[in-house]
């Protein structure tokens, strides 16, 4: 597991104001002008045998990290199964914010909750412990992420008609820190995290934020003007 301080030390340190400047020109622009074709934004790598689950009650939450300027995330792929087979049923998404004490998500500062517009289910042809593996795409409205910094995802997948939720199929090793498993079906009343030495393996679609050279410096000469 690579130590959280150390993998924020190489990523390039943008100054506060001018990061918050170009994120309300970017968030004006994209609400005239719309975004473009959605692009992978993070893989977080393939299946490799491990899966990330217990009790079919449990949520699973990993972590991933935003570069740069920032994400419009709008999508998730990710594959699972269910311990007893069935159909995929309610799909809910949330991101949280890191708790840098604890190493893991912040539970008392939720980013966003996603309810999907849509979403897609595959039948694959793998199995696990003799189900059935499923391909589920869920599309969103697109949700804006800060750059330069750690978040977690919940993704619950509950199967239809309940009872379940789906393990998640994942690798190790792991790649920032653990993934987690979430107690019962509200998050916030979760008083535990149970870590998984594994990664779950997920893919976020969507559009990254880009700002060139002009831009950066209209922006901090306008606010060396400003000081004068």
């Amino acid at each position: 597991m690579k130590n959280v301080e150390t993998f924020y030390s190489k990523q390039p340190s943008i100054p506060y104001h001018i990061r918050t400047l170009a994120m309300g020109l970017m968030l004006i622009l994209c609400a005239i002008f719309g975004t473009v074709n959605a692009q992978v934004l993070l893989d977080n790598g393939s299946p490799t045998g491990e899966y990330v689950g217990a009790e079919p009650i449990y949520e699973v939450v990993d972590d991933f990290y935003v570069p740069g300027w920032g994400w419009n995330v709008s999508g998730l792929r990710v594959q699972g199964f269910f311990l007893s087979g069935g159909e995929v049923g309610d799909v809910a998404l949330s991101i949280y914010a890191h708790d840098a004490s604890t190493n893991g998500p912040d539970l008392d500062n939720l980013i966003h909750h996603i309810e999907p517009r849509s979403t897609d289910v595959f039948v694959t042809r793998s199995t696990y412990l003799d189900q059935s593996v499923l391909r589920v795409e869920a599309n969103f409205n697109s949700v804006f992420l800060e750059g330069q910094k750690y978040y977690w995802i919940v993704m619950d997948i509950g199967r239809n008609g309940g009872g379940s939720k789906m393990y998640i199929l994942g690798h190790t090793p792991v790649t920032h820190q653990e993934a987690h498993l979430i107690a019962g079906t509200d998050v916030q009343s979760s008083s535990t995290l149970m870590g998984q030495a594994v990664d779950a393996a997920f893919v976020l679609t969507g559009t990254e934020i880009q700002l060139n050279d002009d831009i950066v410096d209209l922006l901090v000469t306008d606010k060396l003007k400003l000081k004068q």
